[in-house]
Parts: structure tokens; sequence; C-alpha cells
């Protein structure tokens, strides 16, 4: 689902649009943990990926309950990466599996 994931957050923003990266801190690896904000209309592209089951949302503190609700209405809806049992490998259980 990553070509596909890409290719819908790719849709959500013009060529050179402006937004807004909100960064919230690091994960354990020094990685950046932040959402995306289209200026335009302050639409959470993290959310939206979530939302249409491209993503799983990452847990880490502080835990939002808009990312929580948005993969509720992904697995209700069957949507993306929920679509059928086997494909929602999370990133975390990939890195563990691929090691």
């Amino acid at each position: 689902y990553g070509i596909s994931a890409r290719a819908y957050f790719r849709s959500l923003l013009y060529v050179n649009e402006p937004v807004e990266a909100r960064i919230y801190g690091t994960d354990a690896y020094g990685r950046l943990i932040a959402e995306i904000i289209r200026l335009r209309d302050y639409g959470n592209c993290g959310l939206r990926l979530v939302l249409g089951g491209y993503a799983a949302r990452f847990r880490c503190p502080p835990e939002r309950t808009e990312y929580a609700s948005a993969e509720g209405i992904a697995r209700f809806k069957k949507a993306g990466i929920w679509r059928q049992p086997g494909l929602q490998q999370t990133p975390w259980l990939y890195r563990g599996n691929s090691s």
C-alpha cells in the first residue's frame, strides 16, 4: 500500500502548495513526529491518509482521538489496508519482520 498511499498523499496537495509542518518531537529513532497541514483549508494530510485506509495511526504521546476515530472509521468501512486480513502490516511490524 505504500505506492497507493504516496499517490493519494500527492493528490491532496497542489504542486508547490504551501503547507504547515506541526512538529511534536521525535521518536525513539530520532525521526520527526509531525503533521502536514494544507494552508488553503487547514486539512490534515496525515489524518486523511488514516481515514482513507492508506495508513495506520501512529500510537505515541500525545494520543490524538481524531486519529483513533479515523482509523475506526477506515476499519469499519474496510478501506485500504483494512480491506482484508493480512494487509494491515503497520510500519513498526514490517520493520520488525524484515530485520
